[in-house]
């Protein structure tokens, strides 16, 4: 359930503003790599095409009122596809906050569904490496898979703060020839070994 928070006399000395910036980062093999900026007030949307992939992330975020610290708002969601022509796609993706152009990953932190129960199984869906700062998804996203990267954001000590941006970075990379072994260094092994069941691994299979 969401927090909704109401002001009241105690909590009305100062008012905050809220947005959101998503930068999408395409790779494909071989060639260059192109960068994107998105922002929006409200909800955040952006997509980004390079060659025959093309990358879409779209999310909410809370706005519209203070945000009270340690509590966990739910019901924000970023969600990481494709359009429907793109080809398959590895993604990973991180968010921090950015206040007067500093950097900050523990003021507000967001929920990620890295695991899930199927039936009987626990299904490992994100794994996070400490070495780069990403959340790598296990599995691949298209026109019709989607990967949901954020379930909501659990607030820090954010009291006096009047400017927060929450910055969204999702990369997209090409699931065939194994790319991501040239593109992707500091990708964990754990994520390696997971991913590698979802390799487009063949000459056959890269069409």
């Amino acid at each position: 359930m969401k927090n909704i928070f109401k002001p009241t006399s105690q909590n009305m000395r100062y008012t905050q503003t809220i947005t959101l910036c998503i930068i999408l980062l395409v790779v494909i093999l071989g060639m260059s790599v192109t960068l994107a900026y998105f922002n929006s007030r409200d909800t955040g949307g952006g997509s980004q095409n390079f060659s025959t992939l093309e990358l879409t992330v779209n999310a909410t975020y809370p706005t519209d009122e203070p945000l009270i610290p340690n509590l966990e708002y739910d019901g924000y969601t970023a969600t990481i596809t494709t359009s429907q022509n793109s080809e398959d796609a590895y993604v990973r993706a991180k968010m921090y906050c950015v206040v007067d152009g500093v950097e900050n990953t523990t003021l507000i932190t967001p929920v990620v569904p890295y695991m899930t129960v199927e039936g009987t199984q626990n299904i490992v869906r994100w794994i996070y490496n400490d070495a780069d700062g990403y959340w790598y998804y296990v599995g691949y996203v298209n026109g019709t898979l989607s990967a949901t990267f954020i379930t909501g954001y659990i607030v820090g000590d954010v009291g006096g703060i009047e400017d927060i941006q929450i910055v969204i970075k999702a990369e997209g990379i090409q699931r065939k020839y194994l790319a991501y072994e040239d593109l992707w260094q500091t990708a964990s092994e754990t994520w390696k070994t997971e991913i590698a069941k979802y390799d487009v691994a063949t000459g056959a299979d890269w069409t």
